[in-house]
């Protein structure tokens, strides 16, 4: 090898240094302060708990204090969740979703407590070839009143309480109010007492009456809203369908308006156990009150009478189709103003004409009873 070829390669080897020099990255790291103490050992004193949040590789210094922010405060809420589920240790026996919903609430509505009071970060710049790149580890210490655990445990103390008697007292007006037949009344108190013990969670002791906690009131409260209901929804229906005959003393009509008002939880009187009869039901329809009074009595809040003929309309392609025709009134029991009047024309076809009459009385039953439905429903609203 010649001297000039080992100047060449030395010359060579220098330049690739050279560059391989140039194209390593640099990095920078520049400090905000000091590295405080608490960034590695966390302090603690009788009055806080303090907590260090922390992101790293943040793309800028204000994204990287949130990031850190949100850190310590999801340890506050984790130390609140666990503070605040001893309050009802003990008081409650079924730890369902909704007390863990209430202690979730509550703890995030308490870390407003929290306070950052100290912030370090850490600046890393990086050039590569003419490229910069700057990252941030950032760190935030948070201190949380130890008090405030101690007082939010009174204040849902407190508020429990309040919320069960509120809920009993307005059980005992629903009661009070049941007792003189003014259902509707107790039904609404129930359903807004049952909507403030939403607000209690598990069982929690009751000293009032002979109702041990709030579940028993619940379930009391229930009861009373179901009562309510039924009371509500007991209705006579009386049809008159002479076209029938004597071959078909149930009447097609009422069996299918009593089996959809039953499918909403209404009391429907079977008229062939009451002491109705034909002129007496004639004479109410005309006015007359006292079989009216004798409904009442029995807690019929609805009369639905009256009367509906089957007639044969035409054949068709083997078909007989019968109409069935008249009307329905509803009557309220305690006032005796009609409420309602359903006028009835539908129509039935079968290969027999007793069946085409009897599915005209069907179809016009469906409609009746869809309709009763929706009437009344809307009243007990009103």
């Amino acid at each position: 090898m010649t001297n000039n070829h080992t100047a060449w390669l030395f010359v060579m080897s220098l330049c690739f240094l050279t560059v391989g020099c140039m194209s390593k990255a640099q990095i920078i790291w520049d400090e905000s302060k000091p590295e405080p103490s608490w960034v590695t050992k966390i302090q603690k004193d009788d009055s806080y708990f303090y907590y260090r949040g922390s992101a790293v590789k943040a793309e800028s210094l204000e994204l990287g204090e949130k990031a850190a922010r949100q850190n310590a405060y999801s340890q506050v809420t984790e130390y609140l969740n666990t503070t605040l589920e001893s309050v009802y240790e003990g008081k409650t026996t079924d730890y369902d979703q909704d007390l863990k919903d209430i202690i979730k609430a509550k703890s995030a509505g308490l870390v407003k407590k929290a306070e950052v009071i100290d912030s370090y970060h850490k600046k890393m710049t990086r050039i590569d070839k003419g490229y910069t790149l700057e990252r941030y580890d950032v760190h935030v210490l948070v201190r949380y009143p130890k008090s405030e655990a101690e007082a939010e445990r009174k204040r849902q103390e407190a508020e429990v309480k309040n919320n069960l008697s509120a809920a009993y007292e307005l059980y005992q007006k629903g009661k009070g109010y049941e007792a003189t037949g003014n259902y509707q009344q107790s039904r609404r108190f129930s359903q807004e007492a049952l909507k403030i013990l939403e607000k209690v969670p598990g069982a929690i002791p009751l000293d009032k009456g002979n109702i041990s906690n709030s579940r028993e009131l619940e379930t009391l409260l229930r009861t009373q809203e179901q009562n309510a209901i039924r009371n509500l929804r007991r209705v006579m229906v009386w049809v008159q369908e002479p076209s029938l005959g004597k071959g078909h003393p149930r009447s097609p009509l009422s069996t299918r308006v009593k089996a959809i008002l039953n499918n909403h939880n209404f009391t429907v009187l079977d008229q062939r156990t009451s002491a109705t009869s034909r002129s007496a039901m004639s004479d109410t329809l005309e006015g007359d009150k006292q079989m009216l009074m004798n409904l009442k009595q029995k807690g019929v809040q609805y009369l639905v009478a009256g009367k509906v003929s089957t007639i044969f309309s035409s054949t068709t392609l083997n078909q007989h189709i019968f109409d069935a025709q008249g009307s329905l009134r509803v009557i309220g029991t305690k006032s005796g103003d009609t409420i309602l009047t359903i006028p009835i024309h539908h129509r039935g076809n079968h290969r027999e004409k007793t069946r085409a009459r009897l599915h005209a009385l069907e179809e016009a039953g469906n409609a009746v009873g869809k309709t009763l439905v929706n009437e009344l429903l809307a009243r007990e609203d009103q």
